[in-house]
């Protein structure tokens, strides 16, 4: 449990600070944290899913967006399926749509 509180806690810090585009290392690292809150806190996953789509700028959701999709790239050989994966990659992909609708 600290665990998980401590990385909401760094996405918060994370989220504060980034309002551009990412760097790939960056939105990587926030990816998975978003996949661990996807998979043990989904409101606080919600949240921050909604801090992407009301952004009034769409760098850090398309930042997300791609580093998900490398990821997803990655493991397409992979015998073993992450499904958290592909839920959280969905789920980016309609919060970087809202994002550039809005």
């Amino acid at each position: 449990m600290n665990k998980l509180v401590a990385m909401a806690l760094g996405l918060g810090y994370l989220v504060g600070c980034a309002s551009t585009a990412l760097t790939p290392d960056a939105a990587r690292t926030q990816v998975q944290q978003l996949m661990v809150l996807f998979q043990e806190n989904k409101p606080k996953f919600v949240i921050q899913k909604q801090e992407l789509e009301q952004a009034s700028d769409c760098g850090r959701a398309t930042s997300l967006r791609e580093a998900v999709d490398g990821l997803v790239q990655e493991q397409a050989l992979s015998p073993e399926k992450n499904e958290t994966l592909t839920m959280v990659q969905m789920e980016l992909t309609q919060a970087e749509k809202t994002c550039k609708d809005k």
